[in-house]
């Protein structure tokens, strides 16, 4: 598996309103399933994932669809960020070719990456380099505030399984999301005279991350960076100076580590 090399620059645009006392980060949330490399005649961790997920998730309902020609769903499914108890059904109503996953929990469960896991076993007689798309269907998405359900707003990213044309010692499972590596913010709200910690954010690193540089640009006649950052999966030093090349409104972000920070979540 190739490693991520070079510098990710990425522009994060932070819009704050002059007109009220509380600001907000604008952001939205993603389900979505990956592009992955498999063996045939092998079992592959699937993940589904969600990114953009500042509220929480309680409840959701998800179909997965698949080619039933060429995987087997297996029955039990693997928790991610989603640690409450997921009922899954492999045949829904019945119907090969599609799957459904639903959790229903008291509390908000926060984060980005990967929602679950489902295991497909990879039949033997199937057409090589292939990809086989896995499309999704979410049919109920929610979290709690002030003790009731409520709606979230998403979009979907459908994903897929390509075969490969000869079987490998990896067990199948060669996640290709170099072209999906999201860096996001989240929604945030503050009050005046008061300091708020807003997370830059990964998702979509598969493969990890050695050496990044960022630039943050906010409003100048609104706020202040402090001097310092705190490290989220990125546990390497992170050099960071909130004033650009002596550009107000401008911080940057960068660090250079020998070793790859996998994961999804708070860079």
């Amino acid at each position: 598996m190739k490693a991520i090399k070079g510098l990710i620059y990425c522009l994060i645009i932070i819009v704050f309103s002059m007109f009220f006392v509380n600001y907000t980060f604008a952001a939205s949330t993603i389900i979505s399933a990956d592009n992955m490399k498999a063996d045939f005649g092998k079992t592959i961790s699937f993940p589904i994932r969600i990114s953009g997920n500042v509220n929480g998730v309680s409840t959701f309902g998800i179909k997965i669809k698949y080619d039933s020609t060429v995987m087997i769903p297996k029955n039990e499914i693997t928790n991610g960020i989603y640690t409450g108890d997921i009922i899954f059904n492999p045949t829904y109503k019945g119907t090969e070719g599609v799957a459904f996953a639903t959790g229903a929990s008291s509390s908000n469960k926060k984060g980005d990456g990967a929602l679950f896991y489902i295991d497909f076993e990879i039949k033997e007689s199937v057409v090589k380099e292939k990809a086989y798309s896995i499309n999704l269907e979410v049919d109920e998405l929610k979290y709690i505030e002030n003790a009731k359900t409520v709606d979230i707003t998403y979009t979907i990213t459908n994903g897929s399984i390509t075969i490969n044309e000869s079987g490998s010692s990896s067990g199948g499972e060669e996640p290709d999301n170099q072209n999906k590596i999201v860096i996001s913010t989240e929604n945030v709200k503050l009050n005046a005279g008061k300091v708020v910690s807003v997370p830059i954010i990964i998702s979509g690193n598969a493969n990890g991350i050695s050496t990044f540089g960022i630039k943050v640009n906010y409003d100048s006649t609104v706020m202040t960076p402090k001097s310092d950052v705190t490290n989220g999966i990125y546990t390497s030093d992170i050099i960071f100076n909130p004033t650009y090349k002596g550009t107000e409104g401008v911080a940057f972000a960068t660090g250079a580590s020998s070793t790859n920070k996998k994961g999804d979540g708070i860079l």
